[in-house]
């Protein structure tokens, strides 16, 4: 497994939170220095001197270094933690990873594979949890877990074969990732994370700097699990220290001026996991506010509070440094991981522009110019990502969850537009490409290619490739009454009124909008829908 882990880091690949200790638990994890295996009973003796390390507190003062720290849990120190730790490293390696020859060589194999990996992660937590001695190591396995779960649950919708059949199973939406960020949450708190920080001198650097991080993201993981369920939130930063790590390279030392403004960077922040995880949290803390205006049922004009927020939406894009963005491609010289940070940056702040456009829309359901044109950026994107995908190292969001979470709304509009004959110029000049997007979107989705049917997300992935599908046989069919459809959609016909007793609004109906998962079903359910739209 260690061989595995190593492979999968040669690639810039690492765990977004935990990734600092990963290397240093692959070395201690076979236990040698605890056990020497000899014995019956060498099995419980080796478990018991785990416990015990893992029941003593981690210490630490103002003058402890990294390497002090990690002393307390490796080699004859090693802990239920770095266990753990490993575990998920292996597990998020064999995800990435399409076969492995010494560990898995088929899907059917890799898929039970990381099921025991989850299991024993899973058991591990709880051992570590009843000791009742909650220290930082303990939430970044929360953390972790968390993502494990993303990945491996999604939005638990799947498949099943019952005999010659194909059978969709949907259990309660996301309870699994939904419990487990929850679970992160609470430890958050328990730890005293929202909490100003930099206002304890007894923590040496590095540690604030870790946990500032776990803080940034799991608030981040909160609002984007948020938006995709539809689900409350459950961190405010109303209620917290608003926490951002550090972005400088790990050779260069600690920056004695930290009276830099939360938008500001250092000019020679490094592209890593702490660089995402500082524009994920920034970007987050818009999508909150904007999630207030969304669900605000008081009917407030908040026109000046969006243009407030527009304006901080620009000033943190204007913020970054200029590597962090691009006009057409990432650089060419760029690494897998690198690439993968670059895309993931630009569709994280094109997201925030598609929210908040949508709160001066009239209804949800007739996007106007400005949307589409954000909605096409962005799925153009998300196709260049699904066909470079090899080229790419996950910086943070693996292949799935940015086609579930930025794709599927970017698309989701754009067939709203056409379907309800927008008047929008910009669809008539992207004509082309845009349909060319749409096909490969649904056709990568259908083939399997994204992910298969055992995988999280494949219900709502299949469900919006099959609207998808619906569409484009609309707009493509040798069907005289379809073609004029189309020319009548992508030209500047007048826009549907708001009066029209068949609009969208009233046929998708207020539950709709609540997750991406509601909106894709009820246009699935309705698969002749575009047929409608398009005479």
């Amino acid at each position: 497994m260690k061989s595995l882990v190593w492979f999968w880091r040669a690639r810039g690949a690492n765990l977004a939170l935990a990734g600092p200790f990963v290397e240093l638990c692959c070395e201690s994890v076979d236990c040698s220095s605890l056990s020497t295996f000899q014995g019956e009973t060498w099995h419980n003796a080796l478990a018991q001197k785990v416990v015990e390390n893992t029941a003593y507190p981690l210490k630490y003062d103002a003058r402890t270094e990294f390497s002090d720290y990690v002393a307390q849990l490796t080699y004859t120190h090693t802990r239920w933690e770095t266990i753990g730790i490993f575990l998920c490293a292996v597990l998020r390696a064999s995800m990435d990873t399409p076969f492995f020859p010494s560990l898995f060589n088929s899907s059917v194999q890799k898929r039970d594979f990381c099921a025991m990996l989850m299991r024993q992660i899973g058991c591990i937590l709880e051992v570590c949890l009843s000791l009742d001695c909650l220290n930082d190591l303990q939430l970044l396995l929360q953390y972790e877990r968390c993502i494990i779960h993303s990945y491996v649950d999604g939005d638990q919708s799947g498949w099943c074969s019952l005999g010659s059949k194909t059978c969709l199973l949907t259990t309660l939406t996301g309870y699994n990732l939904w419990r487990s960020l929850g679970d992160a949450v609470s430890s958050t708190f328990a730890l005293g994370y929202h909490e100003n920080m930099d206002n304890k001198p007894d923590t040496p650097y590095f540690l604030v700097q870790l946990r500032k991080m776990a803080f940034a993201r799991i608030y981040s993981a909160d609002k984007n699990v948020s938006l995709f369920l539809g689900r409350p939130l459950r961190m405010s930063k109303r209620f917290c220290h608003f926490h951002l790590p550090d972005t400088l390279p790990p050779s260069e030392p600690s920056p004695s001026d930290n009276r830099r403004g939360l938008v500001d960077w250092l000019p020679n922040s490094a592209m890593d996991y702490r660089s995402e995880t500082r524009w994920s949290a920034l970007c987050a803390s818009i999508k909150e506010e904007i999630m207030e205006l969304l669900f605000d049922r008081s009917g407030a004009d908040h026109t000046a509070k969006i243009l407030e927020l527009e304006k901080s939406t620009e000033e943190q894009w204007r913020a970054l440094p200029d590597r962090f963005r691009f006009d057409q491609q990432p650089p060419s010289n760029a690494t897998p991981f690198e690439r993968d940070f670059l895309f993931s940056v630009h569709l994280n702040h094109l997201h925030v522009n598609l929210l908040l456009r949508r709160l001066t829309l009239k209804r949800q359901s007739e996007p106007d110019g400005a949307v589409i044109e954000i909605a096409l950026k962005m799925l153009s994107l998300v196709v260049d990502i699904v066909l470079t995908r090899d080229e790419l190292a996950n910086s943070g969001t693996n292949l799935s969850w940015k086609v579930a979470h930025y794709g599927l709304p970017a698309a989701g509009m754009v067939l709203l537009a056409m379907a309800s004959q927008i008047d929008a110029p910009v669809l008539v000049a992207t004509r082309a490409k845009l349909l060319r997007d749409l096909t490969v979107l649904a056709a990568e989705i259908e083939r399997g290619r994204i992910v298969k049917l055992e995988d999280p997300n494949y219900a709502l992935l299949a469900k919006a490739a099959k609207t998808i599908g619906c569409f484009l046989d609309s707009v493509l069919s040798d069907d005289g009454r379809n073609r004029s459809g189309l020319d009548i959609s992508l030209s500047n016909s007048s826009p549907r009124q708001a009066t029209d007793d068949n609009s969208w609004a009233e046929f998708l109906g207020s539950d709709a909008w609540d997750s991406e998962l509601a909106f894709w079903q009820t246009l699935a359910d309705h698969p002749n829908v575009f047929n409608q739209y398009l005479v």
